[in-house]
């Protein structure tokens, strides 16, 4: 073995010389010496030489590996030191080394501070390491080429082993031919047959199966050049001779298709091809090549011998026939092993093929001769028909089924084998079983399973039904009473065990239904004994039954029925107990014993008749507070009765004699319902307020007890619930002071939060956005949030605040007692809370606890969610809810809790702020009391606006606002003090608010306020340019504008928002120069960009422009001009090009706008047809139903708003739809139809934008129905000056009222007001009628004074 890679190399050459050597020394021997013994010996000799190639090729091809193995050590440790590789420095080693030495020299000759010294060092130390890590790059580098020359040393080394393992190959297989066929390898042959190109695939076969065949019958070696079309052969010359015949067989040969029947084809597969194979020997000089899959037979041999072959496959009469039948049957056909199937196969020389279609069919295909077919039919039919298994039932008495199957079954076992001895003869086999039965049904018969062959089935029903007369004759029936089967069966079936153990192998079946017994015994005399003893157990325990109500079922089974129960069951020996109907007392004993306790049993029953009445939610501590001089002890000692509370059902029980339990049930119902005089009157309150109710040690409610003589006041620890109770007007003034306490007390509670909560709540905007301009006072903290104010505020506020925490906002209409049973009663059809639900998006849910109605979901769809169920209780309780309209701004003043509390307490009323309607709620059972709140409220209004002024601001003019406060709010805080009024600047409504202490100061300041305004606005001008003007105004840089502004002394902007327009900030005189200049500058531009200015509506601009501008800068390409769209002024102006182009270009724009014009009318057309279809389809509904809901009138008369009796007012609550009815909004004489929302935001939209008005004139606004804003679409106005308007005029407060009364004014953002115009006021004077321009002045002011500039 050589010692290293390059003598192995060197040594490939020297085993091939060797065995060269071999072949000539052993060609030597066989020629001087022929003898067997010598044979021997060189076959011997071969045997080794193939030996030793083989180990010598094991060894290549495990050098082969080992060098691979090798290869890929290398190769991945190359890859690793090619990630490792150190990042190389761009200078070299001298270079660095010619650094170190100038700083060396720079630091050691000249003198340098300490500093930088320390500095030189620092980078002498740098440089030395980037010099090492040069050095370490380089070493790596050389690592990585030792890598890289050892992988190309491996990589020869490894196809040298590749080429000599390939030579070893190719003589070892020389050594297996000669050996294999018993030649020396000098004696093998070379030969090449040339083969046609259409013939090379017969002479491969498929996967080279003929080539394959030509070798295992010759011997020899065969090659196929499939490109040179040559076949080489390797072998001696005698096999050579025979593979040379047999290529030629099949190259000469030709190739014929015959098409069969499947039937043939599937024939000739039969029996392992056996057929076939009989064909295919009669015709040996043929070659037969045939698929299962396929009806064509190839046929391969001299054309002389292919008739008679195909003649023969032609000639064959081979047909096939279908049965159908069961899975079972495919077995009999198929029998054991296969063995039935083979037997019919050879016996008629026939195929036959089972296939399952499904899991409970088959189908039986035979094919084959048709002389055979009709015999093996015949026979296949028979065996099915001896077969054939049916099955029969035989019903079976319960005790004769018991009894074949006690002891594990031991008759039934004894039974089966007798059957299976009497059959074995006819061969085959019987099954008997039971069916499956539940414990209920084993009490009735059962059927016994047969299941046989058809020979077998008579023999088996006749031994069955032999054993059940054998059974049936031992049974004896005797019948008792029902009732006294317990008695029979015993507890847990301890006596009838005992029964079966007086008779050894006795069976007793028991019906509890019937009262029938069967006892079952092969021994007469142990049937007897049982008899005899059912009969004694018959005797003692007789029964008896006494009506009995479920109420009295506790007081016999609990401690009041104990000396009862041990009278009858200890001292009368009865027993008794409760049926499972809990509707009779059940006694059982003797006669003597059961006639005995039913006695004592009716006796109880008188002198314990019970009644039950229901105790309202926190009622039930007033029947119990006292002790023993509570409200259950009096009842007890005045009627002489036992009174029970049961808290889990809040009923009250009262048990004694009929008359005592009656009398003292009617004292119960007058002391919780009231009545005689005496009132009840409940009120949820807020826990927060309940301590200032009930003050310290209960001291508010002794006041207030002895402040109303005969009151009774309590406060339900359980749900908070106050309660009065005595004199109808007492009460009512007792009810007032504490709604007065309520509406005044301030309540504090505290919501946890996360750190996350507490980091949005640290924005200021986030507080003020959940006080919502609530007086709420807001505490955070990084816990938690604490809210305090009173308990109606706090809830929005804290409703507020979960809604940002969630995004679900919830709120609650409270209801007073009376209201909340109403409702309840009314939702227990879910149709109604579902309409509402569907329309709104919101949960919906009633809430006993707090008595109110719960509303979840959307904030904005709360808010619908919550008119829609004042809708509801409108209809269901009529007048005793309403709500009082508030402007926003003075929503805070109208809250004033004094001012509240003082009405609430006049009315009787509950008053609280809705915040999310905007609106005050008033609600009361009593419908004089919310009549008389809604009055107070109403000149409370009045008194308010008396005092306050609100100016709102456009979007554009916001700017205003922050001038009017000032920095650090001192401009704000300036005006304040010269008015002696309160002002507030709110920048979420645009407005401003100015509240006096009287009228005049309110006038006074209204008009200093509006000085500023002008004088704001004289600062600060906006001025409009065309687009196409902007870049040639601004100049190159901002140069234009700069000289502008430095000319004048002014600061000019661009608005962000509006690019076109540009912004001048100065004094009032540098501000108007600037506005003549720009005007100027404005007029010279368009001088020389004449245009054409034509107006638009704003919902045709994005149909001229297009999408991204496609169709105006098609417009302007194709014509020309320039097309400037004045969004503000609602105009297009066309600029640029010749007055044709001009002209052209506005066509094209007119045209566009009559198109979008057209589709609009058709779509409007379109709506209102199917309007008018909904408006049919409602009105035939509302038909249908018979009943619906109807708005709340707008307005009521003098004579209507007299108060009603109580007596004569009608109760409208059982007149509430069963089933949803919908809404339907009714109108009568005095009232408009409300329009749809379609038209109203289409009347809104046509009144502020007029079609061909290109410059509006001032326009009077009519009343409208809607609550939004009566001057909403006027033209922008100038500066205003507000003068003091005298009261009074009637058409004013006819458009007050109908704006306050609309239904859907919801969050009054828009100023409730009319429009004074310059016929009837001095206000507008100063306006000319017949300019162009908009009116400079409009002023709106309400009845009492409120007034609104717009």
């Amino acid at each position: 073995q050589p010692s290293n890679e390059r003598s192995r190399r060197q040594c490939f050459p020297i085993v091939n010389s060797l065995l060269n050597c071999c072949i000539v020394l052993r060609r030597s021997y066989l020629r001087r010496d022929t003898s067997p013994s010598f044979a021997m010996a060189s076959s011997a000799d071969a045997f080794d030489l193939s030996r030793k190639l083989r180990d010598r090729l094991r060894e290549t091809n495990l050098e082969k590996e080992r060098i691979q193995q090798k290869i890929t050590l290398v190769n991945e440790m190359l890859q690793k030191m090619y990630a490792k590789k150190p990042k190389r420095s761009r200078d070299s080693k001298e270079q660095m080394e010619k650094q170190i030495e100038d700083l060396e020299r720079k630091r050691t000759i000249t003198s340098i501070p300490l500093a930088q010294e320390k500095k030189i060092l620092r980078q002498i130390e740098m440089i030395q390491r980037q010099k090492k890590t040069l050095v370490d790059a380089e070493e790596h580098e050389v690592t990585i080429q030792n890598l890289k020359n050892e992988l190309n040393l491996q990589r020869d080394l490894l196809r040298t082993a590749i080429a000599a393992a390939a030579e070893i190959d190719a003589a070892l297989a020389k050594v297996e031919l000669a050996k294999r066929l018993g030649c020396a390898t000098t004696d093998l042959q070379m030969r090449v047959v040339d083969c046609p190109a259409e013939k090379m695939g017969p002479v491969i076969g498929k996967n080279g199966a003929t080539i394959k065949q030509l070798e295992n019958r010759t011997g020899v070696q065969v090659d196929v050049d499939k490109v040179g079309c040559k076949i080489h052969l390797q072998g001696s010359e005698t096999a050579l001779r025979a593979a040379v015949e047999e290529l030629e067989s099949i190259t000469l040969a030709v190739e014929e298709l015959v098409d069969l029947k499947q039937e043939a084809v599937s024939y000739l597969f039969t029996n392992r091809m056996a057929v076939l194979n009989e064909i295919q020997s009669e015709h040996p000089g043929v070659y037969f090549d045939i698929n299962r899959d396929s009806t064509t037979m190839k046929l391969r041999g001299k054309p002389e011998n292919l008739g008679p072959a195909k003649a023969k496959l032609l000639c064959l009469d081979v047909s096939s026939r279908t049965m159908d039948i069961t899975s079972r049957e495919t077995s009999l056909i198929v029998g054991k092993g296969g063995a039935t199937i083979n037997r019919l196969m050879n016996d008629y020389g026939v195929s036959i093929n089972v296939s399952s279609a499904e899991s409970t069919s088959s189908s039986v295909e035979v094919v084959g001769l048709t002389s055979s077919l009709d015999a093996t039919f015949v026979e296949i039919e028979s065996i099915l028909f001896e077969n054939e298994e049916l099955e029969e039932s035989i019903l079976v008495q319960p005790l004769v089924r018991n009894k074949l199957l006690a002891n594990n079954g031991a008759v039934m076992k004894e039974l089966q084998a007798e059957i299976k001895t009497i059959i074995e003869p006819n061969g085959g086999s019987a099954l008997i079983l039971f069916e499956k039965i539940s414990r209920d049904e084993g009490k009735s018969s059962s059927a016994m399973i047969v299941k046989a062959n058809r020979t077998n089935l008579p023999i088996a029903k006749e031994a069955i039904q032999k054993k059940i007369a054998e059974v049936e004759a031992n049974i004896l029936t005797i019948h008792i009473d029902p009732d006294i089967i317990p008695a029979v069966l015993g507890k847990g079936g301890s006596v009838i065990a005992s029964l079966r153990e007086l008779g050894a192998g006795t069976e007793i079946f028991v019906d509890k239904s019937s009262g029938e017994v069967k006892i079952e015994s092969s021994d007469e005399k142990s049937r007897e004994a049982v008899t005899e003893a059912i009969d004694k157990i018959v005797a003692e325990n007789q029964v008896m039954k006494i009506e009995i109500v479920k109420t009295l079922i506790g007081q016999i089974l609990g401690d009041a029925g104990k000396e009862l129960r041990k009278k009858i069951t200890e001292d009368i020996g009865a027993a008794f107990n409760i049926n499972s109907t809990d509707t009779h007392v059940v006694f059982r004993g003797t006669e003597e014993q059961i006639n005995a306790g039913a006695e004592l049993v009716r006796e109880f029953i008188a002198n314990n008749y019970t009644e039950e009445s229901e105790v309202a939610s926190g009622d039930e501590i007033l029947l119990i507070i006292g002790g023993n001089k509570s409200m259950l002890s009096a009842l007890e000692k005045t009627h002489n009765v036992r009174a029970n509370l049961r808290k889990a059902t809040n009923t009250v029980s009262i048990r004694g004699s009929k008359d005592d339990v009656q009398a003292a049930t009617k004292e119960l119902k007058l002391f919780l319902n009231g009545g005689d005089g005496v009132v009840i009157c409940r009120l949820n309150v807020a826990e927060g307020v309940r301590g200032m109710i009930i003050g310290k040690g209960g001291s508010n409610l002794t006041k207030l007890e002895e402040k109303y003589e005969g009151v009774k006041v309590n406060v339900s620890p359980s749900n908070g619930q106050v309660r009065i109770r005595g004199p109808e007007e007492a009460v009512a003034k007792c009810r007032a002071e504490i709604l007065t306490i309520i509406a005044t007390a301030k309540v504090t509670e505290t919501v946890l939060i996360s750190s996350e909560d507490h980091e949005v709540l640290s924005k200021p905007e986030t507080i003020r956005k959940i006080s919502n301009g609530m007086p709420v006072q807001t505490t955070l903290s990084e816990s938690f949030v604490r809210f305090r104010g009173l308990a109606s505020d706090v809830r929005f506020a804290k409703a507020s605040l979960k809604e940002l925490q969630t995004g679900t906002y919830e709120t609650s209409i409270e209801l007073d007692e009376s209201q909340l049973a109403k409702v309840q009663a009314a939702v227990r059809d879910p149709s109604h809370f579902n309409r509402i639900r569907d329309v709104s998006f919101t949960c919906l849910s009633v809430d006993k606890g707090s008595s109110a109605i719960v509303i979840a979901g959307k904030r904005g769809a709360v808010k619908k969610s919550k008119q829609e169920v004042f809708k509801f209780l409108n209809f269901l309780l009529p007048a005793e809810f309403d709500r009082f309209k508030v402007p926003k701004q003075l929503l805070k003043a109208m809250g004033d809790i004094t001012q509240l509390a003082g009405i609430a307490a006049k009315s009787s009323a509950s008053i609280y702020v809705d915040w999310d309607l905007n609106c005050i709620q008033v609600r009361s059972p009593d419908a004089e009391s919310v009549q008389k709140a809604m009055q107070l409220l109403q000149k409370r209004l009045e008194e308010v606006e008396k005092l306050h002024m609100v100016q709102r601001f456009d979007q554009e003019d916001v700017w205003l606002l922050s001038k009017i406060v000032g920095k650090g709010g001192t401009t704000i805080q300036k005006l304040q003090e010269e008015t002696g009024c309160k002002i507030n600047a709110s920048k979420d409504d645009c407005t401003v608010s100015i509240l006096g202490e009287s009228e005049d100061t309110v006038v006074k300041a209204t008009a200093t306020f509006n000085a500023l305004v002008e004088k704001l606005r004289r600062e600060c001008m906006f001025i409009d340019l065309p687009e196409s003007a902007i870049s040639v105004f601004i100049g190159k840089g901002g140069s234009n504008i700069k000289q502008l502004a430095e000319t004048n002394n002014v600061k000019i902007e661009r608005v962000r928002k509006i690019p076109t327009r540009v912004q001048i900030q100065g004094d009032e005189a540098s501000v108007e120069a600037a506005k003549i200049s720009i005007n100027s500058w404005l007029a010279a531009w368009e001088s020389k960009n004449t245009g054409v200015s034509i107006p638009i509506q704003d919902s045709v601009i994005p149909a001229i422009i297009g999408k991204s501008g496609s169709v105006i800068n098609q417009i302007q390409k194709e014509l020309g001009c320039r097309v400037d769209i004045d969004r503000q002024a609602l105009t297009v102006t066309v600029r640029g090009g010749t007055e044709g182009q001009r002209k052209e270009t506005i066509d094209r724009i007119n045209l566009i706008v009559s198109e979008q014009q057209r589709m609009l009318e058709e779509k409007m057309e379109a709506e209102n047809l199917l309007r008018a279809h909904a408006s049919e389809e409602k009105a035939k509904l509302q038909v249908a139903n018979g009943n619906s809901y109807s708005e709340p009138k707008k307005s009521v008369t003098p004579e209507e708003a007299q108060p009603v009796a109580a007596d004569q007012r009608k109760d409208r609550s059982k007149e509430f739809a069963s089933r949803p009815v919908g809404i339907a909004y009714t109108s009568n004489s005095k009232s408009t139809p409300k329009p749809t929302k379609q038209e109203s935001k289409s009347n809104r939209k046509s009144s502020a934008k007029p079609k061909s008005v290109p410059k509006p004139e001032a326009v009077p606004i009519k009343p409208q129905i809607e609550g939004t804003n009566a001057v909403k679409g006027l033209p922008k106005p100038e500066a205003v000056p507000i003068k003091p308007q005298i009261e009074g005029t009637t058409a004013v407060k006819g458009l007050f009222n109908l704006l306050m009364s609309d239904e859907d004014y919801v969050d009054a953002d828009e100023s409730m007001a009319v429009p004074i115009s310059s016929e009837n006021n001095d206000v507008g004077n100063g306006v000319d009628q017949n300019s162009d321009l908009p009116p400079v002045k409009s002023v709106y002011k309400s009845a009492s004074g409120f007034s609104v500039r717009v």
